[in-house]
This record gives structure tokens, C-alpha cells and sequence, in this order.
């Protein structure tokens, strides 16, 4: 998975636990999708030994687990850091930077919301919005992807019950959601339980720096054995490309010939 002309990928999904044979399957077709970076919900990693034996079935450069979540890097040039800010395995939290500097590092959040109760899931959202990582004076929610299995329909007022008020202004005020850009446009559902129960509750949102850098965007389904969620991925153009024109890759030599010495020498 090259990170080619700076575009980067981003893959997310639930996929309803890992342990089941049949998921060797999943993780076979996400990585034939060529994504630089997977995060997971529902993993149901509690291991360590479990953790390595996933590490080695994704041919991951790197990868962070808990039970409920799984962030997994496919690219030996991109470096993952995780941050312990926030005590709860419905999260993870990693820092991205490139290894070679092309681009600016940002931060990746992948959340996995309770799926039971109303009240569960507001504790758990009225505490992530109180953790440092949304904190205004931290550096993380300048330049954050938040990708996850949010529980709750997030087109839908009637369910904004399932999250405080400043979880959704935050959303709706500072960051962008990828794949649905127009609030106007119906979403695609990501989540199908049977044959009727159709919802968007899956979702990858940023913030406005990553605003004019998408380049693509898909939900697309899979075998119901393998997951009742779709795949979600964005790939996006980080910077500017690693090749082509450019004074930076001026060649070093030519300052030395005497035309141009002088032409640029400081006059006195």
C-alpha cells in the first residue's frame, strides 16, 4: 500500500468481532481494498496474544487494540503514536505523521458507542466531550478524523437524545462529515440487521483542515457473514505529491556554477 502522490486512505468498519473463523475473509477483502489505515469497532480483542495473532493476520506495520476497537496501519512509511488521554476502551486515539515528513501529522479517533441503552450512550459521549482529546486548548481537534460506529443515527433529530448537545454542535460547527458532505443528500445506510432495518449510524467526520483535500470517498457492502455494517473509506490528498517540479528539488550543484552564484548573491 504505497503512499502514492500523497493520497491516503482511510478504511472503517464493524466488524461484528474478529474471532470467528469466517472473518479471515473480512480482513483478507479489506486489505485487497489497499486502505493505508483500518480502524475497527467490535473487535473483541482482550489479549495480548490475541492482538499479535490479528497484527500478523493483517500484515500490519503497526496496530492498536482494546476490546471494542482496532486501529491497524498497512504502510511502513506512515508512523502511528498512540495517546493515553482518555480511560475507556470505546476509543482509541493515534497521532499519524509520515516517516519522511511529506505531509502535516493529524490524529485519528475511532470510537465504538454502546450499543444498548440511550443513557449509555450519552455517559459515554458527555464523557469523551469532557476528555482532553476534544479539549479546545489540546492540539488534537484542529487536525482530527473521528471514524467510528456512533450508535445513532446522526441525520436524525429525534435521536439526538443519544449524545449531549455539545457533542452534536461540535460536530455540526467544526468538523465535516466525509461521506456525506450535503446535509441535503439522503445518506447511505450503513447498517442492515435482516431485511428491513436499514440505518446510518457508521460515519468518518474531520475537521476543517482536511476540508478541500478529498479525493474519494465509498460506502460499499459486504457479505453478511463477514459484517452487518458496510465498509466506509476516504482517501485524501495530504499535501503536496512526493514527485515533480519543485525549487526543493532544485539540484544542489547548479548554486555552485558562476552565473547563477552570482545572480543570487546579496548585494551590498
Amino acid at each position: 500500500m504505497l503512499l502514492k502522490n500523497n493520497e491516503l486512505s482511510i478504511a472503517s468498519i464493524n466488524c461484528n468481532g474478529l474471532l470467528k473463523a469466517e472473518k479471515i475473509h473480512l480482513i483478507r477483502h479489506l486489505r485487497q481494498q489497499q486502505p493505508h489505515i483500518i480502524t475497527l469497532q467490535e473487535t473483541h480483542i482482550k489479549t495480548t496474544e490475541k492482538e499479535q495473532t490479528f497484527h500478523q493476520y493483517f500484515g500490519a506495520t503497526q496496530s492498536f487494540w482494546t476490546e471494542h476497537c482496532g486501529i491497524v496501519s498497512l504502510n511502513a512509511d506512515i508512523n502511528l503514536t498512540q495517546i493515553n488521554t482518555f480511560n475507556c476502551p470505546r476509543h482509541i486515539l493515534t497521532r499519524v505523521e509520515h516517516r519522511h515528513n511529506p505531509f502535516l501529522p493529524f490524529y485519528i479517533l475511532t470510537i465504538y458507542a454502546p450499543a444498548g441503552t440511550t443513557t449509555e450512550r450519552q455517559s459515554f459521549y458527555s464523557a469523551l466531550c469532557a476528555s482532553p482529546i476534544l479539549d479546545q486548548q489540546q492540539p488534537y481537534r484542529q487536525r482530527l478524523i473521528i471514524t467510528g460506529d456512533f450508535n445513532y443515527s446522526y441525520q436524525r433529530t429525534d435521536y439526538h437524545r443519544n449524545a449531549p448537545p455539545e457533542w452534536f454542535a461540535m460536530l455540526q460547527d467544526e468538523f465535516f462529515n466525509c461521506i456525506n458532505p450535503n446535509p441535503l443528500d439522503r445518506p447511505l445506510p450503513t447498517f442492515c440487521r435482516g431485511d428491513f432495518t436499514m440505518s446510518t449510524i457508521d460515519y468518518i467526520f474531520a475537521s476543517p483542515s482536511f476540508k478541500n483535500t478529498v479525493k474519494a470517498r465509498e460506502v460499499s457492502y459486504i457479505a453478511n457473514s463477514w459484517s452487518d455494517h458496510a465498509l466506509l473509506l476516504t482517501t485524501f490528498k495530504m499535501g503536496p505529491p512526493t514527485s515533480g517540479k519543485g525549487y526543493w528539488r532544485g539540484n544542489p550543484l547548479i548554486g555552485i556554477q558562476g552565473v547563477l552564484s552570482t545572480t543570487v548573491a546579496p548585494t551590498h
